[in-house]
């Protein structure tokens, strides 16, 4: 087949324009995997309360936590200054307790921790009465987030 100096030329650009093409998308891909993702911008917490206590003692901390995110979340604990130590507590079975040291959070779904696994905060440093509130800072995996906590 003898193809003209006109379409050889066509075809040498649209080679060229193609391997441009191919570049761009594999530079642009490499770029979107080097970004580091903050996974503390796809936590949303809300509902957020603890009930009131007395200084020295023990509150629970029950709020829902939304993973608007496209990764599984890693919760690891929640921190304030109100409070010399923490935990996350999960109920199993009837009236008993456990534990845990993490929990993970898939990516789009909304976990209630008030129900069946919710945070205690114990050697409180301060007493809580209704209407006061408190900042704590969820631990998760590639960081923290703050939130507030109202006391009701």
């Amino acid at each position: 087949m003898n193809v003209g100096p006109k379409i050889m030329g066509n075809l040498r650009c649209l080679s060229l324009a193609l391997a441009v093409a191919a570049t761009v998308i594999t530079i642009s891909e490499q770029a979107a995997a080097d970004e580091t993702t903050d996974v503390t911008s796809a936590v949303q917490v809300t509902a957020a309360m603890a009930e009131p206590a007395l200084a020295g003692s023990c509150t629970e901390v029950r709020f829902e936590l939304v993973n608007d995110g496209r990764e599984d979340l890693q919760v690891l604990g929640l921190d304030a200054g109100i409070t010399s130590r923490s935990r996350l507590v999960a109920k199993i079975g009837t009236g008993d307790t456990v534990t845990l040291e993490s929990v993970s959070i898939p990516a789009g779904e909304t976990i209630d921790f008030s129900r069946s696994r919710w945070f205690e905060f114990c050697g409180l440093t301060t007493t809580l009465q209704s209407g006061d509130s408190f900042v704590a800072d969820l631990r998760i995996v590639g960081g923290t987030t703050p939130f507030s906590v109202h006391v009701h």
